[in-house]
């Protein structure tokens, strides 16, 4: 049997394709978030046609990769019985704990060394917020939802589907009408490393209860339908905002991981990839390009945790040398620049992934 034919036996095949391409793509979106996302903001200091440009990369590529990255835990872990099990549970994962420390003294060593104005007293107020460096808050997140597990496990077994997805659906609600209440009536308000996951478990049990549905394989195109769709209303509702046309909803609430819009294109797209993963993993015949896909999949599926704790070391060093300008060098630039972060950082996690004992500061899972 060939390499590319021991890939595709029913169970791995499925969860390849759907599941580990879902989690490839959402690492490529939060590269995509962190290049693109000042152009949002930009509506009257760039070109009309870049602005453009940069919200659909945002809203097409980025907005849904946290949930997604979220739902895809929540389908894999809380689907295991053993995962209730608390010991078993936290002994195959302190590797997380460790490098989310290591990571974070890393980081703070960083802008101590290369930021004037940031001090000691400065590195200890970010941590206690979880956010020693902008994209740090994730690993904090995940490490909450990750101590929950074993509750929740036994929480989805316990507990009726109907009182289970009632719960479920009240968690997303007040996740996503908090942001504008703390926005506007408790500004002073920010949550802390300890509290950080708590807005995404509506999100975590979506993805156990999303993993559970059958889904139909005729049912692709009317997932991608309405993926565009919601996608088009949000760009649209997205320039209003930018122009200030409607205040009551800005724009980094309607682009972001709370937004009814976001929730709508996550499910879809999660369904979308699910529905698609159902046909491939029915079908004994795949062709050449599929096979070869899969292996490109498996490749980089290990590397994403890696790629997401690096990827703003190479974004800074390029901004710092200029080439990620947008009045330099244009929408055409960033697209650019986006491609050769992640590339650059994929490279590099798998360099670091083949060297003894360094390794397990940014190896991941499948």
């Amino acid at each position: 049997m060939s390499v590319c034919d021991s890939l595709l036996k029913h169970e791995q095949f499925s969860r390849l394709i759907w599941l580990d391409a879902l989690r490839v793509l959402a690492c490529f979106g939060i590269i995509a978030i962190h290049i693109w996302a000042p152009v949002t903001y930009m509506l009257s200091c760039v070109p009309l046609f870049t602005w453009w440009a940069g919200n659909a990369v945002i809203v097409l590529i980025a907005s849904w990769s946290i949930p997604m990255f979220v739902m895809i835990s929540g389908a894999l872990l809380l689907s295991s019985p053993n995962h209730e099990y608390v010991l078993r549970f936290f002994s195959r994962r302190t590797r997380l704990f460790w490098q989310t420390a290591f990571w974070t003294a890393f980081f703070v060593v960083l802008r101590l060394a290369t930021e004037s104005d940031y001090n000691a007293r400065q590195a200890v107020v970010d941590i206690k917020y979880g956010i020693p460096f902008y994209h740090m808050w994730f690993l904090n997140m995940i490490l909450g939802l990750y101590v929950c597990t074993p509750i929740l496990c036994r929480f989805v077994r316990s507990v009726p589907p109907f009182w289970r997805i009632t719960s479920m659906l009240l968690i997303l609600f007040l996740s996503m009408v908090w942001p504008l209440v703390q926005r506007y009536y408790f500004p002073a308000y920010q949550q802390t490393l300890l509290t950080l996951f708590m807005p995404f478990i509506g999100y975590y049990l979506l993805g156990y209860e999303l993993m559970n549905i059958k889904v139909e394989r005729n049912m692709a195109p009317r997932f991608a339908i309405l993926f565009m769709s919601t996608a088009v209303l949000l760009l649209f509702l997205s320039f209003l905002a930018a122009r200030k046309t409607i205040t009551i909803l800005p724009v980094w609430w309607l682009q972001g991981a709370f937004s009814p819009m976001v929730l709508v294109m996550s499910v879809s797209l999660f369904q979308f990839f699910h529905a698609v993963g159902e046909e491939l993993a029915n079908n004994e015949q795949h062709s050449i390009a599929i096979k070869r896909f899969a292996i490109v999949v498996e490749k980089l599926t290990p590397l994403t945790l890696g790629i997401y704790i690096i990827h703003p070391l190479f974004i800074r060093l390029l901004t710092h040398i200029g080439l990620i300008d947008v009045y330099e060098w244009g929408g055409a630039g960033l697209a650019v620049n986006m491609l050769i972060v992640f590339l650059w950082s994929a490279v590099t996690i798998w360099a670091i992934s083949r060297i003894p004992y360094i390794r397990i500061l940014v190896s991941g899972g499948r």
